[in-house]
């Protein structure tokens, strides 16, 4: 799933990279199915995308007082025979200035911006599972994306930072809480996102039971 610039994001500074550069987290067709757009081609002063396994914080600003944004949860839907098609079905809600500057002073706190991705960090723990966090910025001059293995494992600075941030990320949005809920909404069916595949086997509301994964 190679990715596809404009010729305005070819014409930028690419201040870091990282593997994902040719190899997007998100395919590009399942990206227009949830209404991604890609980051490089922004024309906003500043804007971030903060991606987890199955969600997504994107926030943006044209004058670094008041910001927009939104929160995707996102899994993949198994279906047709042997499951190996799938749809996506998401949730998304709006981000407003209140808890979106909170983000961004710890983002600039962090010194988020400096922190190169794991590939140039030395000695940053790596694993056979797991899942990547993922940071993206853009302005009107350049555009970066970062990938960072599992921070909530890594002991030493600047792991240590990242993981700061994402357990922000998580506490300010209530990532964990939301997603649930999310999932109690799905329909019954087979699903997976990341490594984790799930079965839903109760209807959320359904008389006698609630909803029910099980992996």
């Amino acid at each position: 799933m190679s990715v596809i610039l404009s010729a305005a994001a070819q014409n930028r500074k690419r201040t870091e990279g990282s593997r994902l550069n040719v190899e997007y987290p998100i395919a590009e067709a399942n990206a227009k199915e949830l209404g991604l757009k890609k980051l490089a081609d922004s024309e906003h002063r500043h804007h971030y995308r903060f991606s987890t396994e199955g969600q997504i914080v994107e926030i943006w600003t044209d004058d670094d007082v008041t910001y927009q944004g939104f929160l995707l949860n996102y899994i993949y839907h198994r279906k047709g025979k042997g499951g190996y098609q799938h749809n996506i079905l998401s949730k998304k809600e709006s981000v407003y200035t209140d808890k979106a500057k909170q983000i961004i002073a710890m983002y600039d706190s962090l010194a988020l911006n400096g922190i190169p991705t794991e590939e140039r960090i030395a000695n940053w723990q790596k694993g056979l599972d797991g899942g990547d966090d993922i940071v993206e910025f853009a302005d009107r001059d350049s555009y970066s994306i970062k990938t960072y293995w599992e921070p909530a494992v890594q002991e030493r600075i600047p792991g240590i930072y990242i993981k700061k941030f994402f357990n922000r990320l998580e506490v300010v949005f209530q990532l964990g809480r939301k997603y649930k809920s999310f999932q109690n909404e799905l329909p019954i069916g087979n699903y997976y996102i990341g490594m984790m595949m799930v079965t839903k086997t109760v209807k959320f509301g359904a008389k006698g039971g609630s909803s029910l994964f099980r992996k």
